[in-house]
This record gives C-alpha cells, structure tokens and sequence, in this order.
C-alpha cells in the first residue's frame, strides 16, 4: 500500500492536470521507497522492532526467503533507496519538462 496510493494520487493528479498535486505526489512514493528501504536491507538481520512484537514475522525476510533474494537485501534496499531519490528529483524537475497539462490529450470515447 506505500507504493500503490501514492501511484494511484499520481495517476489521479495526471489525468486531472494537476501539476502540484503531482508533485506532491511524486514526493510522497520517494519518501516510500526510502522508508521501505530500511526495512528490506534488515531483512537478514531481523534487527528493527516490528508492529505487533515478537509473535509477528518480518515481511520482507519471508518475501526475499522465498524468492531466493534474502542474501541481496542490502542491495535491494539501496536499490529501493535510490528509486526514492528519482522520485524525488523527478519531482524537483517536472514544472520544467511539463509547461502544461493542456497540451496532454486523452481521449476515452471508445
């Protein structure tokens, strides 16, 4: 859910043509990605207390276990990471490549 509601106010804000809210929007899944980070790099070490204590399972320790990627968790989270900061330069960016929203035209007559 920290990735799709925020990719769901960005699909919103596009097709309404609402530049700032896009922004926002693209700041918000940036600040996502780099909180999710932390999480998935201590997947290994288990070390961040988790909501619920000690009768919980720690998510991303089971979802990389499972897919054979929980020796790469820190990679991963870096990866995850460095997505968040795109997010947020593309936010920084996006008023100069996007001088309007009018010029974007969608046609859902089908």
């Amino acid at each position: 859910m920290q990735i799709i509601l925020p990719l769901l106010f960005i699909y919103y804000f596009i097709f309404n043509q609402k530049k700032l809210g896009t922004q926002i929007s693209f700041v918000w899944l940036g600040q996502n990605l780099m909180n999710i980070s932390v999480y998935v790099a201590d997947a290994q070490e288990r070390n961040l207390p988790l909501l619920g204590g000690n009768k919980v399972y720690h998510d991303w320790h089971f979802i990389l276990g499972r897919t054979g990627l929980l020796e790469y968790d820190n990679l991963i989270g870096t990866i995850f990471y460095l997505t968040g900061i795109v997010f947020f330069l593309v936010a920084l960016v996006l008023p100069g490549f996007v001088k309007k929203y009018e010029n974007v035209n969608i046609d859902l007559n089908l």
